[in-house]
């Protein structure tokens, strides 16, 4: 995350950051989904994974923790409890929550 804000704020070049992601230091496929509306704050892209849930949906992180009517628990792949773009997560298991 440090790669992206450093590249918005046009400390670090496109050239750069392009460097970092062929080098396998920095994430390529998260970098271009936090530059997309909805996915500022995502954690992983393992959570869009639909193969990887029960009901062939998203990671229970993307939902906002108000919008959950069960128990407020981590992802069991990431451990982010809420990465949705409303809580500004993430929040992780050992995080405090949003109120």
């Amino acid at each position: 995350r440090a790669f992206y804000e450093l590249n918005r704020a046009g400390t670090l070049s496109s050239d750069a950051l392009r460097y970092l992601v062929r080098c396998k230091l920095a994430d390529g496929a998260l970098i271009s989904k936090w530059s997309k509306p909805g996915y500022e704050r995502l954690c992983s892209t393992v959570v869009l994974c639909k193969k990887n849930t029960a009901f062939g949906t998203t990671g229970i992180c993307r939902v906002p923790v108000r919008q959950r009517q069960a128990q407020i628990m981590p992802n069991v792949q990431t451990g982010c409890v809420t990465c949705a773009s409303d809580d500004g997560g993430p929040f992780w298991w050992n995080d405090a929550l949003p109120p």
